[in-house]
């Protein structure tokens, strides 16, 4: 099972692309789970209930693109403006929007569906 703690957004990012790809596999048998309430993926460890199903076939591909790359983005060293001043990535809108997509697909609490 894959680790599911995630400490920084690129973290997080990188988990829920893991989440995206992951075919899913629910335990149904105890003491892992039950046919009324299956355990969390073999596989990724997301629970039952955020189950990702709801992401369309055709934009999952492009969310993972999206995700890995802002992830890898997040781990580079920080840009210099000419001017010296540098714009931090956690304020730019793209990177905020990623991270709250990403909180969404890894079921994290505070994110509504």
């Amino acid at each position: 099972m894959a680790d599911t703690k995630t400490e920084t957004p690129a973290d997080r990012m990188r988990m829920a692309v893991v989440r995206l790809r992951c075919p899913h596999t629910f335990p149904v048998q105890p003491p892992h789970g039950s046919l009324a309430q299956p355990g969390p993926c073999k596989v990724c460890g997301m629970p039952y209930p955020n189950d990702d199903e709801w992401v369309p076939e055709a934009l999952r591909g492009a969310l993972i693109f999206l995700l890995d790359e802002i992830a890898r983005q997040y781990d580079m060293p920080p840009c210099d403006k000419p001017d010296g001043a540098c714009n931090g990535c956690e304020r730019r809108d793209d990177f905020v929007y990623a991270n709250g997509l990403a909180q969404i697909i890894n079921g994290d609490k505070g994110f509504a569906r």
